[in-house]
């Protein structure tokens, strides 16, 4: 099969697959920003369970979108998180990764974050936050970049 013509260029069959897959890239990274907007919401609720798990999402969807942007094509609904650390590893560097893991744990464990004081999540809201504005370029969405929760 012959590459489609557009004006006097040719596209591959990859680029076309990445430019199908830039809408889902761009509602990933959308997510991970209304999720992040959601958590600090909960947290001044105080309603911390809920607004960590909102945290752990917005990181998740951002590591999504960007496995998507590297391999250029979609993966299964149930790849796992640990999956997408291993591939991404190398170029998060282990305190990313470990973060973004204890996050995801901590997430699940209701009686621990009950205990947890909010400023304490507040903190780890902030470095997600942080995390999410250094993960963002690698999307290539200048229009579309991520914004701090924090920043008004």
């Amino acid at each position: 099969m012959k590459p489609k013509l557009l004006g006097k260029r040719h596209i591959s069959r990859r680029s076309r697959a990445g430019f199908i897959y830039q809408g889902t890239i761009h509602r990933l990274n959308s997510s991970a920003q209304e999720y992040m907007q959601l958590s600090v919401h909960f947290l001044e609720e105080s309603l911390l369970h809920i607004s960590l798990i909102l945290c752990n999402r917005a990181l998740e969807c951002m590591l999504h979108a960007i496995h998507i942007k590297q391999r250029n094509q979609l993966h299964t609904t149930t790849m796992l998180l640990d999956d997408i650390l291993q591939d991404l590893s190398d170029e998060m560097g282990m305190e990313a990764i470990t973060f973004i893991q204890s996050l995801s744990y901590l997430s699940q464990e209701r009686p621990l974050i009950s205990k947890m004081q909010p400023t304490h999540l507040m903190n780890l809201i902030k470095r997600a936050d942080d995390l999410l504005l250094r993960l963002s370029p690698r999307l290539h969405l200048a229009s579309e970049t991520y914004h701090s929760v924090f920043e008004k």
